[in-house]
């Protein structure tokens, strides 16, 4: 309720009304916070591939970052509230999956850029690809499969394994 939040926060519910309009609004605000630093962890990616081990290690990094930041908690957290909330599935779509898509976009841009994937008119098909190779794929391990993030050499060889796998699709792709 937002009487606990407001005591959780040592506030008034007249501060909290002056922020925010309901606990939407709260939670609004967390998503746009924290969808903000996950872009810029992505982007911070785009701007520096240059070859295939920089791929990798950048996507590692990434991977890492994610599960450091308990993002894919997050991110089911925010899907599963957006099922039966409307300004939150706006949201989701705004500030989650198409941000993220944009830079992927990039990333693919960048990959182009670097000689490893080959020119295409359809990077986003490209670009989603990668998302549901790389991030989903690490989404079913932790969510559904029920483990513990990968760390060390298992993360290095399952983003290498993925990574591999979209460079050999890409190479395909139409």
């Amino acid at each position: 309720t937002i009487d606990e939040i407001c005591h959780l926060a040592q506030s008034s519910r007249p501060t909290f009304y002056k922020r925010f309009k309901d606990k939407n609004g709260l939670f609004a605000a967390y998503v746009r916070s924290k969808s903000r630093e996950l872009s810029d962890a992505l982007e911070k990616m785009a701007a520096e591939i240059t070859d295939k081990e920089t791929f990798f290690r950048l996507t590692e990094q990434y991977l890492a970052h994610m599960y450091k930041e308990d993002v894919i908690n997050f991110h089911c957290l925010v899907a599963g509230e957006a099922r039966h909330n409307e300004e939150i599935k706006q949201f989701f779509r705004e500030h989650l999956v198409f941000r993220h898509l944009q830079v992927r976009q990039r990333v693919i841009t960048q990959l182009i850029i670097a000689g490893l994937v080959p020119p295409t008119r359809n990077i986003p098909g490209l670009a989603k690809l990668l998302g549901s190779l790389i991030t989903a794929d690490s989404y079913y391990l932790i969510v559904a499969g029920g483990q513990d993030p990968l760390t060390g050499a298992e993360l290095t060889a399952y983003v290498k394994e993925r990574c591999e796998l979209f460079l050999k699709i890409a190479q395909d792709f139409s």
